[in-house]
């Protein structure tokens, strides 16, 4: 399946074919269905998780009772991983999966709901919190990509003017369909408490004394042809826990789309969290942020805490990728490094609050809301079907 859609999105043929023709397809068979109004579909990540902001909307609409009639369904790529209570689970891109998507009147996800194709019924409401504000370029700004087109969006959650624009541009989302509310994932970064970072702590296992370093790369694309995802970041990990092994601990977490990150051995000082359901925990006890151009950046500026970047492929990423910003000037002036070792040294020698106060500056920058996003979504909700 990996090989399918790495050949679909980056085959310019292949890729205007499938639309086309499946978007005929399903718009054929969506005649003969009728929408259940009390149907919600909901699917986070391409199907890899079941977390995120669809997640924190499906717990929040379980427990309001002007949703209590409701019938829910979970979109899943392999749907055997996740226990889900109170829904059903259907397989991503499976024929039953497209029917699902027909049969229910409300579409929750953060990515796409229609994998790419169009076929959406005007009767179907369609809500999409999306996943992360975006350093590196997306949507139709990418390289060879025109087909991303979000005409059928009803609402699109937004963190600020900076992220509306891209979204109109580069997703074709309707102006009057974007809401400025931020995403419901990160309601609760505003208001986390010490005695909340004392009990994550403890489920992390971390010791006493030791400080937290979380590691988050993006992905990179496929080097060989969509049969993996691997990185294989530049780092020594006998030098890193030489150098601050006494001071910290380092977890590492992958991108959901990352398959393997190759040459790092774990042990207790270097953590692999990869698996992780509630990567907010692991925000929460993180004192420092280690990312490269991951909008996890934005996401951790929340609790206004030092972030940097570790951009050891800087201008091959950029140039097979690019970015909407100078990350250097930009977004993380000051913060910036190529090496392990420059990474290291800053650790070592930062002046923490000037660190923060450059944080709250990206804050400033990107993030225009307040932690109420799933209140928004769920009056828009309230709003569009009770009407």
């Amino acid at each position: 399946m990996q090989k399918i859609e790495y050949l679909i999105k980056h085959n310019d043929f292949v890729q205007k074919t499938y639309v086309k023709v499946l978007s005929l397809v399903f718009r054929f068979i969506g005649l003969f269905v009728r929408p259940n109004p009390k149907q919600i579909m909901f699917q986070s990540m391409i199907g890899k998780t079941y977390g995120d902001s669809p997640k924190v909307l499906f717990d929040q609409i379980q427990a309001d009772p002007a949703f209590a009639d409701y019938q829910y369904v979970w979109a899943f790529a392999d749907p055997d991983r996740f226990e889900v209570e109170n829904a059903r689970k259907v397989k991503l891109n499976s024929l039953r999966y497209f029917l699902e998507t027909m049969k229910s009147g409300v579409w929750i996800t953060n990515v796409d709901m229609e994998r790419g194709l169009h076929y959406k019924s005007s009767k179907t409401l369609y809500l999409n919190t999306w996943h992360g504000i975006p350093i590196k370029v997306i949507g139709n700004s990418q390289k060879n990509r025109n087909d991303y087109n979000y005409y059928d969006v009803d609402m699109m959650c937004c963190s600020s003017d900076f992220e509306r624009v891209i979204f109109e541009r580069d997703f074709n989302v309707p102006s009057e369909a974007i809401v400025k509310c931020g995403m419901p994932r990160n309601d609760e970064l505003y208001s986390v408490t010490p005695e909340q970072i004392k009990q994550y702590r403890k489920e992390f296992n971390i010791p006493e004394g030791k400080k937290v370093i979380l590691y988050c790369p993006t992905w990179r694309d496929s080097a060989d042809g969509g049969a993996s995802y691997q990185i294989a970041p530049p780092i020594d990990i006998d030098y890193w826990q030489q150098k601050l092994g006494s001071e910290y601990v380092v977890l590492f977490r992958m991108h959901h789309l990352t398959t393997a990150m190759l040459g790092i051995q774990f042990n207790d000082f270097a953590r692999d969290v990869s698996h992780a359901p509630a990567i907010n925990k692991l925000l929460a006890i993180a004192d420092v942020l280690i990312s490269d151009y991951s909008a996890t950046i934005f996401d951790y500026a929340i609790l206004e805490k030092p972030v940097l970047s570790f951009a050891y492929d800087l201008e091959s990423y950029a140039f097979s990728r690019g970015f909407y910003e100078q990350l250097d000037r930009d977004v993380l002036p000051g913060s910036v490094f190529k090496t392990e070792q420059e990474v290291v040294e800053h650790i070592l020698n930062m002046d923490y609050a000037c660190e923060c106060a450059k944080t709250r500056r990206i804050k400033e920058k990107y993030i225009a809301t307040n932690g109420q996003a799933t209140r928004s979504c769920l009056e828009f909700l309230k709003m569009r079907l009770c009407r």
